[in-house]
């Protein structure tokens, strides 16, 4: 982790490491998109699930960083509370927790068989948002975070994971 604070301002190398992850992710799934308008079966070839796949694959890379950052910032430091904490989505749930479902549900859903404690628990999360027996849940999970933009990009997380990590900064002893 690799964050450096001088004076008002804040550089967070991890959080610029996937920023650049994130804008490779969404040029890809712009090309997924662009063969989508033109494929007379976009569906049926398999491009909305390699696009659902492509925010899959950026979930988890979301997960990844408060993963690395909730550690040395949060106030607790208990992983469970630290993404729990943040901005709030709707009601209870933060943005954090839904990334982390999200990740989770794309990471692990081929393996699950509907008994697993943990898959419960995540479809819960997701289900709040968008429910998870349906199809392309990672894309449409994602347009609902981000307010049913017409143009889904996975960069319009970051905004969300730098108030995360803001609000779980501990505050400046001297100040």
């Amino acid at each position: 982790m690799a964050i450096l604070t001088l004076g008002a301002s804040t550089y967070d190398f991890d959080l610029e490491l996937l920023r650049q992850l994130l804008e490779v992710i969404d040029a890809e799934i712009s090309k997924v998109n662009a063969a989508a308008d033109v494929w007379p079966d976009a569906d049926g070839e398999g491009l909305f699930d390699r696009g659902n796949g492509l925010y899959g694959l950026g979930f988890v890379a979301c997960q990844q960083y408060v993963n690395v950052t909730y550690k040395h910032l949060a106030f607790p430091t208990d992983r469970k509370k630290a993404v729990q904490g943040g901005p709030k989505f709707s009601g209870t749930l933060s943005y954090a927790q839904i990334i982390d479902a999200a990740a989770n549900f794309w990471k692990h859903q081929g393996e699950w068989d509907g008994t697993d404690g943990h898959e419960k628990k995540t479809r819960a999360v997701l289900d709040a948002v968008f429910p998870s027996k349906k199809d392309y849940v990672m894309a449409n999970v994602l347009h609902e975070l981000l307010g049913k933009s017409a143009a889904t990009r996975l960069c319009d997380i970051v905004p969300w994971l730098e108030r995360w990590r803001d609000d779980l900064t501990p505050p400046d002893p001297v100040a």
